[in-house]
């Protein structure tokens, strides 16, 4: 008996249809977003190009669940509602860093840059609201960089005794070295320079950042938003290779 026909019998046989691939088929191609849609003017995408060279620095975190021993800094996070600034800090995306820094240096309106096709506000209202945090009627980092001018050498030796190693000297009235810091200090100084206040600096320590450690020692008001957002506005408009806040901008 001779073999049925087998293109007959493919023919006459009903075959499964995906309906996935068959919608994936009719699809069309996703047009990729132009230059223009990408970067709010042709200097933000040459600016994004020029920082391709530029260092994407990552945010610090105090990890708890290992610091059994030092209970003080798991206390002054809850204490300060500081969760989820702590447990955001993670991987970035430096491309998209980049980018966001790119329409921040160029945007027409301050704190406000463009990603990923859309408009980015991150004002200090606007940090405070994602990381859950209600800001203070004033902060005390603000407050000490204002007075400082007029603060007694008293008043500045007792600040730096509750920062400092006894007997260190510090490099000039605007500079403090890193490793002269007290220990729970120094974990404090790491943390703001890389998470609050973005720095490209790690050995010494601006004055204002040293204010914002004493602040958080001292129990005092800290607007995180606020010193979050000022620290992107100066990246985003100065002349500084180094870009922070990846986390928080992803």
């Amino acid at each position: 008996m001779a073999p049925k026909n087998p293109t007959k019998a493919a023919r006459g046989k009903k075959t499964a249809t995906n309906p996935t691939a068959l919608n994936e088929r009719q699809r069309p191609n996703p047009i990729p977003p132009t230059n223009v849609e990408q970067f709010v003017s042709e200097d933000a995408r040459e600016w994004f190009e020029k920082s391709r060279s530029f260092e994407v620095v990552g945010e610090r975190k105090f990890d708890v669940v290992n610091l059994t021993e030092y209970p003080v800094f798991d206390t002054m996070i809850r204490e300060r509602g500081w969760e989820e600034l702590n447990n955001m800090v993670q991987d970035s995306n430096n491309k998209s860093v980049m980018e966001f820094y790119a329409n921040a240096r160029y945007s027409e309106t301050k704190y406000q840059a463009y990603i990923r096709g859309k408009t980015i506000d991150y004002s200090s209202d606007a940090i405070n609201h994602l990381l859950g945090l209600t800001p203070p009627e004033e902060c005390d980092v603000q407050k000490l960089t204002r007075e400082v001018k007029n603060m007694l050498r008293s008043e500045w030796d007792e600040l730096i005794a509750k920062l400092y190693r006894p007997r260190a000297t510090w490099k000039s009235a605007k500079m403090l070295t890193y490793a002269d810091f007290l220990p729970i200090p120094k974990a404090w100084a790491s943390f703001v320079i890389q998470t609050l206040e973005s720095t490209s600096c790690t050995s010494e320590i601006p004055l204002k950042r040293v204010f914002t450690v004493f602040a958080i020692l001292d129990h005092k008001p800290v607007n995180v938003g606020e010193l979050i957002a000022n620290n992107i506005y100066m990246i985003a408009t100065g002349k500084k290779t180094v870009l922070g806040h990846g986390s928080i901008i992803n």
